[in-house]
């Protein structure tokens, strides 16, 4: 849907600069046309917090676009890689020691209800894909953190 909205509109800055661009619709799913908005919610009903790292919306600070369609009977393994990948990226995750400091996605404060919900705490549950040293400073709660976003288009790939 993202990648179809952009090639309409290109070239773009960031998805941003088109005027309700998340809820333009754009693919037909299930008999019915929906947006990135309605696939969105729709992800945020389910109860795991991981099927946000699922949704790519052609940021430089969103989850990357998968280079293969989810499939039901792989979709745990693939939103556990998609997850993973996104928190061992520095961009999403960034621990300074020096400024004892933590710089996180916006994406962990959007979805922070439903990590929340199943982790107590957006630091429990990017400590649980952490090494055992990055996971100590993560839950040591003497880290400052803010989160932040990248909405430049991600010119990476296919777009």
């Amino acid at each position: 849907i993202v990648v179809g909205n952009i090639l309409m509109r290109y070239p773009i800055g960031s998805p941003d600069s088109v005027a309700d661009f998340y809820k333009l619709r754009a693919a037909r799913v299930g008999g019915r046309y929906v947006s990135c908005l309605m696939l969105g919610e729709e992800a945020r009903r389910h109860p795991d917090p991981r099927t946000a790292f699922a949704l790519c919306l052609g940021t430089l600070g969103s989850p990357p676009l998968r280079n293969e369609a989810y499939a039901a009977e792989r979709f745990q393994a693939q939103i556990e890689e998609q997850t993973r990948n996104f928190i061992h990226d520095p961009r999403n995750v960034l621990i300074d020691r020096r400024r004892s400091n933590l710089r996180l996605s916006e994406i962990f404060r959007i979805n922070q209800f439903y990590i929340e919900a199943k982790h107590k705490t957006i630091f429990r549950f990017i400590a649980s894909y952490l090494p055992e040293e990055d996971s100590k400073a993560v839950l040591s709660g003497k880290y400052t953190y803010q989160f932040v976003f990248d909405a430049d288009l991600n010119g990476e790939g296919a777009y």
